[in-house]
């Protein structure tokens, strides 16, 4: 990927920045100078042409249906961990400050999941739409873990959100199974909790 090796170059030449820095030899800051200026533009527009393609992609033309981890999540995985590994907090960051590089990266993170959503809606089932997004969420987490990528907002964001669709798998699955002895527990669990309130005692109702 294009972003990729320009965050790379970015870093190398950051590198050789501090190099020097640490020799107390400045006569290549110029240089290096131009070098970020060449490479934070290139990345913004790579950015920013990534962004306005999720905004008008159209689900329907985006491959087939089916469960499996689109192209577009794993595109996405591996973009998201190389910034992770590759980016510094607090520090310039191709001529960029850290906050306005971390907002463009931020943006790109919520088109893609308002991508995914999009795709998952093409499912004709609740449950459908769950398994589609474990997976692709899954798959996020996995590229993080094996890339020993221990903490970041965009992995603490895909955790959240894998644990939030396995909760709603879980239910859906109960309730295709279980569903008259769901509704049993919840409609006595209320009664019970109502007459405890009044410090009354209750019988469960059949």
């Amino acid at each position: 990927m294009d972003s990729i090796a320009i965050l790379i170059l970015i870093r190398i030449n950051q590198h050789l920045r501090s190099v020097m820095q640490r020799r107390c030899c400045p006569c290549l800051d110029p240089y290096l100078d131009r070098i970020d200026m060449l490479l934070w533009p290139r990345l913004k527009i790579i950015l920013n042409k990534n962004i306005q393609s999720l905004k008008n992609a159209s689900p329907n033309k985006l491959g087939p249906l089916e469960f499996h981890v689109h192209f577009i999540t794993q595109r996405y995985a591996h973009f998201s961990s190389a910034v992770a590994l590759l980016h510094r907090d607090g520090e310039q960051f191709g001529g960029m400050s850290d906050a306005n590089f971390m907002s463009s990266v931020h943006s790109l993170r919520e088109h893609v999941l308002d991508v995914l959503t999009k795709l998952s809606s093409l499912h004709n089932n609740n449950k459908a739409k769950a398994i589609f997004l474990i997976n692709n969420y899954y798959y996020v987490n996995e590229v993080f873990i094996e890339k020993n990528i221990q903490s970041t907002n965009d992995r603490e964001k895909f955790v959240n959100m894998l644990e939030e669709q396995k909760s709603l798998f879980v239910e859906l699955e109960l309730k295709e199974s279980f569903e008259r002895l769901i509704a049993f527990v919840s409609h006595n669990t209320l009664i019970v909790d109502v007459v405890a309130g009044f410090g009354g005692r209750c019988f469960l109702l059949k």
